[in-house]
């Protein structure tokens, strides 16, 4: 029997308690992915005795876990003050959820182990079911003129028994289109700069909690740290204009804002208060000089406030 690719539907539900299945379904937890990639990951432990020959032993499979990424599209879920489906994944990557009745949901970093959600997912290739428990993970956005804004998440969660198991179907989808980036209002400091792409990687951290008495040795997967930076590309331009490489060897650190969409719940505002640059380079813009900005996205004025993503 042939499977197919693009047959694969994936399923996220946060957990009310760590590892425990909530049972996702179809009608209430499907996302639209693409660029899904599985891979359960198994420790081999190899048993190398000594012997009268070159002959190798069957190895044993040890700790075992299983990883997982995907791109959604960047969008709100259409009500302003409802949370949008990538809602529930951005706090499974250690992110805390604000939400303002009507107005806005506002996601920002959080670092209290007690505070991040996990989520359960279920990943339906064509007739077989992987299911992943206890996941979390981080992100990258890519942003680029004249597209829409593209997610990347990548799990790991507690591998589960494979089995075959008909695709869901899904209904209650999302129906709100991803906005065009345009019009964005995007700022370095006080300066516009021409820039035509922004990535962005928050950088958590995921590390498994090992323990003698779970299964497959690893009960829990945990954010230990996380590192968020990103880089952009503007037009390159006198210092006089804008100091690019004075910020950089001066330690200045400018605030980045980009809003995309112009439709009431389902505009998108990223604010990252102090960006460090970690040194710019050049870069050929189809024959325009510019640069490759990168920087690392730093402590404001208090804890777990380097960046804030706001749904309106």
């Amino acid at each position: 029997m042939t499977r197919f690719v693009r047959k694969t539907v994936l399923l996220a539900k946060k957990e009310a308690n760590y590892g425990v299945d909530p049972s996702p379904v179809g009608s209430a937890d499907g996302l639209l992915i693409e660029d899904l990639e599985i891979e359960p990951i198994a420790e081999l432990l190899q048993r190398n005795f000594y012997k009268n020959s070159f002959t190798k032993q069957a190895p044993v499979t040890g700790m075992a876990y299983t990883q997982l990424s995907f791109k959604v599209e960047l969008k709100g879920s259409g009500a302003a003050g409802t949370a949008p489906a990538i809602g529930k994944l951005l706090k499974a990557c250690g992110m805390s959820e604000t939400v303002s009745a009507g107005v806005s949901v506002t996601y920002a970093p959080e670092s209290d182990d007690a505070s991040v959600d996990s989520v359960t997912l279920y990943i339906y290739r064509d007739g077989v079911l992987h299911k992943m428990l206890g996941a979390r993970g981080s992100w990258q956005f890519d942003l680029q003129a004249g597209k829409y804004g593209m997610i990347t998440f990548n799990f790991k969660g507690l591998y589960q028994t494979i089995v075959d198991a008909s695709n869901p179907t899904l209904s209650n989808l999302e129906s709100t289109l991803p906005q065009i980036i345009q019009d964005a209002s995007f700022t370095w400091g006080s300066y516009s700069a021409i820039a035509s792409k922004l990535d962005l990687d928050f950088g958590s951290n995921v590390v498994p909690a090992e323990s003698f008495n779970a299964s497959y040795a690893i009960y829990a997967f945990r954010i230990s740290d996380r590192d968020p930076k990103g880089s952009f590309n503007p037009d390159a331009t006198l210092e006089a204009t804008h100091p690019f490489w004075a910020d950089w060897k001066g330690n200045t650190t400018r605030a980045l804002s980009i809003q995309i969409g112009e439709s009431a719940g389902n505009i998108c505002t990223i604010s990252i208060p102090k960006c460090s640059s970690t040194g710019p380079k050049y870069e050929d813009k189809e024959g325009v000089l510019a640069y490759n900005v990168p920087f690392m996205m730093v402590e404001n004025a208090t804890d777990d406030d380097e960046i804030s993503i706001a749904f309106t």
